[in-house]
């Protein structure tokens, strides 16, 4: 039983923390995407405005 119990206290936040992972993966893989739709344009000129800022 407490084998048991300390197994699923180790692979509780193993599981929580693939599962954030993932959702960040797909969050960013929709901005990309998105960017790659509308705004790759913008981005660079935003990039470039940084570097002749600094």
């Amino acid at each position: 039983m407490g084998k048991g119990y300390s197994r699923k206290a180790y692979f509780g936040p193993c599981v929580s923390r693939i599962l954030i992972r993932m959702k960040n993966l797909m969050v960013y893989y929709q901005i990309r995407r998105n960017f790659s739709q509308a705004g790759i344009s913008a981005v660079l000129a935003m990039l470039f405005h940084v570097k002749i800022n600094t």
